[in-house]
């Protein structure tokens, strides 16, 4: 699998992460599993280097059932 580095900044959180590399925080469970050396706390400290997984566009769609009634 391709991935781009990440390194955190101070705040950061894997919802954040997800966020702003996929559009959704609905890519959680990708960004922890191809990091298996980094616990998966609420917040991140700085500077840890993450490894984000380059996903294909047509799979970064955002599941519906997680949106919001009126987002739907």
């Amino acid at each position: 699998m391709n991935s781009t580095q990440y390194i955190t900044k101070p705040g950061d959180r894997w919802d954040l992460i997800s966020n702003k590399a996929y559009g959704t925080i609905g890519r959680i469970g990708d960004l922890i599993r191809a990091n298996p050396s980094i616990a998966p706390s609420s917040i991140l400290a700085p500077g840890i280097v993450l490894e984000v997984p380059i996903i294909a566009a047509s799979n970064v769609e955002t599941d519906k059932s997680l949106l919001p009634p009126w987002k739907t």
